[in-house]
């Protein structure tokens, strides 16, 4: 992983933009798919906060 120390730093952020509602839309209007799901985005959270423990 490049720059690990700016991930672990801004994971609070990371997070936080993540588990806003409106992120999922915003990723599927970016990205123009239907794969990442409510499961997906919860998947990546728990993992993302699983590495700032």
């Amino acid at each position: 992983m490049a720059y690990p120390e700016i991930i672990e730093q801004n994971l609070p952020l990371i997070v936080s933009d993540i588990a806003d509602r409106r992120f999922l839309d915003s990723l599927k209007g970016t990205f123009v798919t239907t794969e990442f799901t409510e499961k997906t985005k919860e998947e990546v959270l728990d993992k993302l906060r699983d590495l700032s423990k």
